[in-house]
């Protein structure tokens, strides 16, 4: 592989130079060099030659044995780790690859467990034994191992570089207190990605009703909550005249899963929860009765919980009914476009919007995806970190196109302005902090009941006392590990 790429870096240069020489008697303007990609491609190759890989050093670890470990695999999303051997399955077999590839190179040897991956860090924690080296686990799973005191803030690893590439810049805008974290998002596996509440949308409906295309109004900023709901309206209909709106029988505007009713909060730049500091002292903060929350909650309840226009559902009739052409938007994960693949009318996707454009952030949200944790008792923080970095870095450069090009977008989004959306929703994730520090309970809870029946004031003033009893336990027990 490196006698491939100086190969090819030394062609480059020859390139390059003839074309320097060429162009000597021509000007500036009419040179006929143009270094401009025709479409930007956040991942295609790097034209500089760039590999990530490349730039860590290869140590000796001496056949160390490497134990990763996730929870039990599904058909629904993908959070594999490794291999048993090639299938000739272009994702699986990339995988398999890149993990030979880190073992040749570092002499080690890679395991993985696919089952209860949270149970393995304690039991690797309690017993001293070194069980697993690194863990997947569910956001949600995070807080309760903080709280017992099973891990290592990731950021204490050495050798990792938290600013290249492949670590999720939106989840250390969320999760990063006084420059530590204790989880990571980071390209060795995709729940990341997968985990991406996205919306997609009937082609064959857009064009049958004359309406306007959803990235096209993205694009220029007027792809709002109410063009949506316009949209829906648009749609719905009563197709056998008894009265009532139904999976089996009609036409909707939406239907699939509401993720809590947070998507559209976050794409409008609302949080649910903020972390805060005062007179320095961190706080969780709960904006419940914050106006402009308010006024999306409304927003969104007028959307979704209007049963002439949506059904709220993640079952299999909803998703059904928008492969027969009988639902405008199906709201599911993004990892459901595997369950796509048969629908015979076009489809595409897109992002939730906003309520406006008053503000230049309109996040996309990432519901409980799996996260990396490490046991608080690593032996070699330095041995750890790099091999966790030289996996995502392998990711990034021979991995991640494979993912994305071949396999999500390949398969699953059928026009070019659903892959550049894809492409744009990945550099706009956010993570909502309930799930992250243990507070759906109460705040995710007291927001839903306060949204389905305008009760905001009430609720706040009935949950607050509960939701900040939980969350100055919680920040307690992270700045604890944090040393802070």
């Amino acid at each position: 592989m490196k006698l491939l790429r100086k190969i090819m870096v030394l062609i480059l240069v020859f390139a390059m130079i003839s074309a320097l020489f060429a162009a000597c008697g021509d000007t500036a303007e009419n040179a006929g060099i143009d270094t401009a990609r025709e479409t930007e491609d956040i991942f295609a190759a790097d034209d500089s030659g760039t590999s990530y890989s490349d730039a860590i050093a290869a140590v000796d670890y001496g056949g160390y044995e490497f134990h990763m470990a996730t929870n039990g695999l599904s058909d629904e999303y993908f959070s594999a780790l490794d291999f048993e051997e090639i299938t000739g399955e272009g994702l699986n077999d990339a995988i398999y690859e890149r993990n030979r590839r880190v073992e040749h190179k570092f002499n080690i040897k890679l395991s993985c467990i696919n089952e209860s991956a949270a149970d393995k860090l304690k039991s690797s924690v309690v017993s001293g034994t070194n069980e697993v080296d690194f863990v997947y686990v569910l956001c949600e799973e995070v807080m309760p191992l903080i709280a017992g005191g099973y891990l290592l803030p990731i950021t204490d690893l050495g050798s990792i570089n938290m600013s290249n590439p492949y670590w999720d810049k939106g989840a250390q805008e969320t999760l990063m207190i006084e420059g530590k974290m204790y989880h990571g998002y980071l390209d060795i596996s995709f729940d990341h990605y997968e985990s991406i509440a996205a919306l997609f949308y009937s082609g064959a409906l857009i064009t049958d009703f004359s309406l306007e295309d959803p990235y096209e109004l993205y694009r220029n900023k007027q792809w709002t909550m109410d063009k949506m709901l316009e949209m829906m309206r648009a749609v719905s209909a009563d197709l056998n005249n008894d009265g009532k709106h139904t999976v089996k029988d009609d036409r909707l505007g939406f239907v699939g899963r509401e993720f809590q009713y947070l998507p559209m909060l976050y794409s409008s730049d609302v949080s649910l929860v903020d972390l805060i500091k005062e007179n320095g002292t961190y706080k969780f903060k709960f904006n419940l009765i914050d106006e402009r929350l308010v006024t999306v909650g409304t927003k969104i309840n007028e959307m979704l919980n209007d049963n002439t226009l949506s059904v709220l559902a993640r079952d299999d009739a909803t998703r059904i009914m928008f492969k027969e052409g009988r639902a405008l938007f199906y709201s599911r994960l993004l990892g459901d476009f595997r369950n796509l693949r048969d629908k015979e009318d076009d489809y595409g996707i897109i992002s939730y919007p906003p309520y406006d454009y008053t503000s230049d952030k309109q996040y996309v949200y990432v519901q409980n995806p799996f996260t990396v944790v490490v046991p608080v008792n690593t032996k070699d923080i330095d041995r750890t970190g790099t091999i966790i970095e030289s996996l995502a870095a392998d990711t990034y450069d021979n991995v991640l196109e494979v993912y994305f090009e071949r396999t999500v977008i390949g398969k699953g989004a059928r026009d070019q302005n659903s892959a550049a959306m894809l492409r744009d929703m990945k550099d706009r994730r956010v993570y909502d902090l309930s799930y992250c520090f243990g507070l759906t309970g109460s705040a995710v809870s007291a927001y839903n009941t306060a949204l389905k029946s305008g009760t905001y004031a009430s609720m706040a003033d009935r949950t607050g006392k509960s939701f900040d009893k939980i969350a100055e336990n919680n920040i307690k027990k992270v700045l604890e590990g944090f040393d802070y």
